[in-house]
């Protein structure tokens, strides 16, 4: 397996907080986000950050399953231990 494979695979915490509290906290694979600029995605041992994302429906790899939660504009920090998105809504798209 090459080193690309082993980054894709690798495990990563994810918290989104809205105004009410933490919607979502746990381990995920990958999100795909979207900004002004176009769509993004983060794998585990991405460089560190600050940007913000645009209102859309964001995927999400949790255990191998694709999920998507929509979520209105929102700040995204990405740091050498997590991912933590502040958003002002966030919810679940075909749960």
């Amino acid at each position: 397996m090459t080193r690309c494979m082993d980054i894709a695979m690798t495990a990563f915490k994810l918290r989104i907080i809205t105004p009410i509290g933490e919607f979502f906290s746990g381990n995920i694979e990958s999100i795909k986000l979207k900004n002004t600029t176009g769509y993004f995605e983060i794998l585990a041992n991405h460089m560190e950050l600050i940007t913000t994302a645009i209102a859309h429906e964001a995927a999400i790899r949790i255990n191998g399953e694709a999920k998507k939660v929509e979520l209105l504009d929102s700040v995204v920090e990405v740091s050498k231990e997590q991912v933590t998105i502040l958003t002002n809504k966030a919810q679940w798209v075909g749960i």
